[in-house]
């Protein structure tokens, strides 16, 4: 990609992530290939790095969590999108260890705080009250 470009040139409308290597030249690089922003939501207003560096985690509002590894541009769904909008960004806890609200179906309680570490799921908000769990969703 070169700058300046039209928004002809851009294809899709969907945001992007890209790194500059001032080292060589100011060289803007895409962050995310082609073949993979189809798996992630329109917009990536939040996102956060990995500390290892190599992944990204994305989320939204509605409750959208994806993974990206950066080397081979693998998108992981972790949640898809509901319907209420709530509070919780996912964020990094270590390398390959990450927290986020996990929408519930069921009226008992909207949502709970997860930790998700190789796969695995530990449900952090067992023990915690509903208005705990409000008050951090809201």
């Amino acid at each position: 990609m070169q700058l300046p470009f039209a928004t002809a040139d851009a294809g899709g409308q969907r945001e992007q992530l890209f790194a500059v290597d001032r080292t060589r030249q100011s060289t803007l690089s895409r962050m995310i290939p082609r073949k993979s922003e189809e798996a992630l939501p329109p917009g990536l207003s939040y996102f956060t790095v990995s500390p290892g560096e190599d992944k990204v985690l994305f989320g939204t509002l509605k409750g959208d969590v994806h993974v990206l590894t950066l080397a081979p541009g693998q998108v992981d769904q972790v949640q898809t999108a509901t319907e209420d909008e709530m509070q919780g960004a996912p964020s990094w806890r270590a390398d390959g260890t990450f927290t986020y609200v996990r929408r519930q179906r069921t009226a008992r309680r909207p949502a709970e705080m997860v930790l998700r570490q190789a796969g695995q799921e530990t449900v952090l908000s067992a023990n915690w009250s509903n208005q705990m769990l409000e008050d951090l969703t809201q």
